[in-house]
């Protein structure tokens, strides 16, 4: 371990910066164990970041900086104020979508509301909402594990951090 940390104190800062774990130097090691102690180093770090991501869409929602539910972050994705989208894996829902203005929502509404145009099913509201967001060049991240479980029961399974607050929920 003490030829890893010198290793890593010869490397630029820039480099020795993204360096996130060290694996104990087991010279009996085969590919497929090393390859397992990766893919768990792997896991392990998206699951804290999607739990770092989670706590900070909670304490934005909190202040209007974010959005957590399905209605208020579908009025976020139609007001085009998604930055980044946030959705839990095997997180589903039906709804309409309007086929004039592309106003979407968890309704079973004939007419849309806003528009007055004919509105069309959408089989799964998560999945259309994950489209919008990267047409409007919005990042989106899938949730799993615990981070899923907790955006379930914080936000109905899906929440978004706004580039800008949506000051009236149109729904």
């Amino acid at each position: 371990m003490q030829a890893a940390v010198e290793f890593q104190s010869l490397l630029p800062k820039v480099l020795a910066r993204k360096v996130i774990a060290r694996l104990p130097g087991d010279v009996a090691l085969n590919d497929k164990e090393l390859l397992r102690h990766v893919l768990e180093i792997e896991q392990k770090i998206e699951r804290d970041t999607e739990e770092a991501e989670l706590h900070e869409l909670l304490e934005s929602a909190g202040i209007g900086l974010a959005t957590k539910g399905l209605g208020p972050t579908l009025d976020a994705l139609w007001a085009r104020a998604v930055r980044k989208l946030v959705v839990a894996d095997q997180a589903h829902a039906a709804g309409v979508e309007c086929t004039n203005c592309g106003r979407i929502e968890a309704s079973s509404a004939t007419t849309c509301y806003v528009c007055g145009k004919p509105m069309r099913p959408v089989h799964d509201l998560f999945e259309r909402a994950e489209e919008l967001a990267d047409e409007q060049e919005a990042a989106v991240d899938v949730f799993h594990g615990d981070p899923a479980r907790h955006l379930q029961e914080a936000g109905g399974g899906i929440g978004a951090l706004l580039r800008f607050a949506v000051p009236v929920p149109l729904s």
